[in-house]
């Protein structure tokens, strides 16, 4: 058996299928390299194709393969997987190329395939060769299917991890390919740029029978995983604790709860909602801190806890998933995680996950959704207190309810409760609060909303319409000669007045639209027609001048501390 041994080789060497099929171990993450890493290697190879020195050539660094002897001699690809299938990509956008050229590079573009990437056995298409396959179905299609043989992507196709950055990078290669080549490359430019990506890239190929040296060998060459994500080393580190089998189901349930979620964020929250605020840095070594997962049992329960915060997770990211509670509840929280979503909040996500793990109710978990919009609205959006005062406080509450020093929804509210700027505070911040930002318009126009909505059981304003408009009762431009400017002839104070809370209200688009920046006196018989009982209460008035934006300020501000009290 093969202990250890490295060689340089070209590229050519590496991608023919003669040295055989690489297979991509599950303990691997997915493809996952983004545009900058794509363009980086693709410039690279492009440097020696400009190059005049022919002896010019550029080493593509170490490729780790495990050759499982006991299995056909089995090629496992344990440290090189982003390059090795990143020059695929490239070399399959330039037999694409090829395709679209005369017989002769059609001829061209069939022989490399079938060196390069799969061959096909005359009689059995079924039995086909692949130069790469991957442990996930999804991948493979991409690669093999939509990137090696051309099929298109089947309508209505979901993207995962596993397919997404395949079919992402594919194309943004043959972009490069025109942009450095033109719209219509020449097949000699093509022949040429292929030779040297075959002959003139280097890799140093290490070899050996043994997985452990194999695995090894991969945590080394990345300096012990520190420029892995650390979700992959995790799973590597419960790999070696446990087993593969033992693994596999359960993080393949953990992948498909965070799919298309940023797999780091994942695991910050995981580790701030269990641990309190921790640096989103070295998170697996955190995580090995706190857990020994060397113990096969240590491991197995951390295994089953990262299951079930995945799945909490996941109904953080996508609330249309809960369905655990009755109808109410469910809307109630997808509602709030969509109202927390508007007011830019996401450090509140350890609550959640802390109180699901310790088995608090939905309907528990809805009265804290409510607090922590209560707290973002006052604390922030109205008293414009920096978001980052909040950073320690979510995850030491978390850490208390994980930690069970906090057990009933109570004590959660309360301590919510406490964070909040009192009454008076409140009072100060509304009556100066300036409106500027469209992003602050659109939660004016939610806050609007919600009171309305709670003055009134005759009609609720549909939270999601898009015929719902934010109104300037003063408008930010008043039409030349109009009565607004007379009655702010002060530029810089009428700016202000327009954009204070008093001075705005929600219409229906078509209202809306017909009154725009008219006099008061044309937009009073507007507001007169709403349906909302709080803009014909505006037509009522008799004018609209500084001290009636002043007194509506108020009026709203002992609104809102009704619907979010301390």
């Amino acid at each position: 058996m093969k202990l250890l041994e490295a060689d340089t080789k070209k590229l050519e060497y590496l991608l023919n299928l003669s040295y055989g099929t690489l297979y991509i171990p599950y303990s691997q993450r997915p493809y996952e390299w983004k545009f900058q890493q794509v363009l980086r290697l693709f410039n690279d190879f492009h440097s020696i194709y400009k190059s005049n020195d022919t002896t010019n050539s550029h080493i593509l660094n170490f490729i780790t393969i495990q050759i499982d002897e006991e299995d056909e001699n089995k090629k496992y690809i344990y440290d090189g997987q982003q390059r090795t299938v990143t020059s695929l990509l490239i070399l399959s956008a330039l037999i694409d190329e090829l395709r679209g050229m005369d017989i002769n590079a059609l001829n061209s573009a069939t022989q490399l395939t079938n060196l390069y990437l799969f061959t096909s056995h005359w009689r059995d298409a079924s039995a086909t060769n692949y130069k790469v396959i991957f442990d996930n179905p999804s991948a493979n299609f991409m690669l093999h299917e939509h990137i090696f043989k051309g099929q298109p992507i089947p309508t209505g196709y979901v993207f995962s991890d596993y397919d997404k950055a395949l079919f992402d990078n594919y194309n943004y290669v043959k972009d490069l390919v025109h942009d450095r080549f033109g719209s219509t490359p020449t097949k000699e430019e093509i022949f040429r740029f292929i030779d040297v990506i075959l002959d003139r890239i280097l890799v140093i190929i290490i070899e050996t029978s043994y997985e452990n040296i194999a695995e090894e060998m991969f945590e080394t060459l990345n300096s012990t995983g520190l420029l892995i994500e650390d979700f992959y080393v995790l799973k590597n580190a419960l790999i070696r604790s446990l087993d593969e089998e033992t693994v596999k189901p359960i993080w393949s349930t953990i992948e498909i709860n965070t799919d298309r979620v940023n797999k780091s964020r994942f695991l910050h929250t995981y580790v701030n909602a269990i641990n309190g605020k921790t640096s989103s840095k070295d998170l697996y070594n955190r995580i090995s801190l706190l857990r020994n997962l060397e113990d096969p049992r240590t491991a197995s329960d951390f295994l089953d806890e990262l299951k079930e915060t995945s799945d909490i997770f996941m109904k953080i990211e996508n609330p249309s998933q809960r369905i655990d509670g009755n109808q109410d509840e469910n809307n109630k929280y997808q509602q709030s995680i969509n109202n927390l979503s508007l007011l830019g909040a996401n450090q509140y996500k350890p609550v959640i996950l802390a109180m699901g793990l310790r088995g608090f109710g939905l309907t528990d978990i809805n009265s804290v959704l409510q607090g922590i919009i209560t707290l973002q609205l006052r604390n922030i959006f109205i008293a414009e207190i920096k978001a980052n005062t909040l950073e320690l406080f979510y995850p030491k509450l978390a850490k208390e309810i994980y930690t069970r020093q906090i057990t009933d929804v109570t004590q959660i509210l309360t301590e919510i409760s406490d964070e909040m700027i009192n009454d008076t505070q409140l009072y100060e911040y509304f009556n100066n609060r300036i409106i500027e930002s469209r992003k602050d318009e659109a939660i004016i126009r939610f806050i609007l909303k919600e009171i309305y909505n709670s003055e009134s059981n005759e009609i609720i304003i549909n939270a999601n319409s898009r015929d719902v408009n934010l109104e300037h009762i003063l408008p930010i431009t008043p039409a030349e000669g109009s009565q607004w400017l007379k009655d702010f002839p002060d530029e810089e104070q009428r700016n202000k007045s327009a954009r204070k809370i008093g001075n705005m209200t929600v219409l229906l688009n078509r209202l809306n639209s017909r009154i725009k920046n008219s006099d008061f006196s044309n937009k009073k018989s507007a507001y007169l027609e709403s349906a909302i009982p709080q803009n014909k209460l505006l037509g009522n008035e008799t004018e609209w001048k500084k001290p009636n934006i002043d007194q509506r300020t108020i009026d709203l501000y002992n609104l809102f501390k009704k619907v979010w009290s301390k």
